[in-house]
C-alpha cells in the first residue's frame, strides 16, 4: 500500500506532524528526568517510527539494546525496528519470536518485553491480538486507484491517437496497410474514390477518470489525516 503516492505522501504528512510534537516529561526536574530525556532524545526517531508503524500496520516490535555509561548507568544504547514478520502477538500479552532461520518450532520461541523488546500494539482485543491497522481500511481505494491508472493507461495507448477509417472501392488490405503506415508517417495520400476519416475519443472522456481518481484521493486522506 505505502508504494501508492498517495497513500505514502499522506503518511508521510501526518509523521512530520507526529515527529513535529515536543517531547514532555512528568516530573521533568531532576538527575533521574534528565537522564531519561537524554536516553529518549538519541533515539526519539526510532521510538516515533516503532509507534507509528504499529499504527499503520497494527503491531510493531523494536529491539532494546542496554548500555553502561561512565556512572555504571544503565541506559539505552541502540533502539530500532525488527520485521514484524518475526513476531507474532498472542492474546495473553505475550510475543512469539520466528527467527529466519527456522530455529524456532511451531508456536515460535518467548521473548523478553520487559528489558529486550518492545511491542507496541494498536487497540489491540482479545479476538484482534495483532491489533488494528490502519492501512487496513485503504486496502479497496489502493486496489481501484492501481487498476484505474492501469485502465487510464490502456485508453490513453488505444484512444489517444485518432482510429483512421478508410472507405475504398479497391483493394481493402491495400488501404488497410496504407492506415497502418499512416500511423507511424502521419501521412496518406488516397485515390478520388477512396475515403479516409479519423475517428477520436473525444475530450468529455476524461472527465469519468477525474472524478474517480479525485473521489479515490479525498477517501485516502480522510483515512490518514482525518480530513
Amino acid at each position: 500500500l505505502l508504494s501508492d503516492d498517495e497513500i505514502y505522501q499522506a503518511c508521510e504528512t501526518r509523521f512530520d506532524a507526529l515527529n513535529g510534537v515536543p517531547i514532555k516529561l512528568e516530573p521533568s526536574e531532576g538527575d533521574a528526568a534528565d537522564f531519561l530525556f537524554a536516553q529518549l532524545e538519541k533515539h526519539m526517531d526510532a521510538i516515533t517510527q516503532t509507534a507509528f508503524d504499529g499504527r499503520l500496520f497494527g503491531y510493531a516490535v523494536a529491539e532494546f539494546v542496554a548500555d553502561v555509561d561512565d556512572q555504571n548507568r544503565i541506559g539505552c544504547g541502540w533502539f530500532g525496528l525488527k520485521p514484524m514478520q518475526w513476531f507474532e502477538p498472542k492474546p495473553d500479552g505475550t510475543l512469539r519470536y520466528f527467527p529466519d532461520n527456522g530455529r524456532s518450532s511451531m508456536d515460535g520461541l518467548p521473548v523478553d518485553q520487559d528489558s529486550k523488546f518492545c511491542l507496541i500494539r494498536c487497540k489491540a482485543t482479545w479476538e484482534r491480538p495483532h491489533g488494528e491497522a490502519l492501512l487496513s481500511r485503504l486496502y479497496w481505494p489502493w486496489y481501484f486507484r492501481t487498476h484505474g491508472w492501469q485502465f487510464w493507461a490502456k485508453f490513453l495507448e488505444r484512444f489517444g491517437s485518432p482510429i483512421l477509417v478508410g472507405n475504398t472501392a479497391d483493394s481493402t488490405e491495400a488501404m488497410r496497410d496504407a492506415l497502418l503506415a499512416a500511423h507511424g508517417a502521419a501521412v496518406i495520400g488516397v485515390g478520388e474514390n477512396d475515403k479516409v476519416q479519423a475517428i477520436g475519443a473525444g475530450r468529455g472522456n476524461s472527465s469519468a477518470f477525474e472524478a474517480f481518481e479525485s473521489a479515490l484521493l479525498r477517501r485516502i486522506q480522510k483515512v490518514v489525516l482525518g480530513q
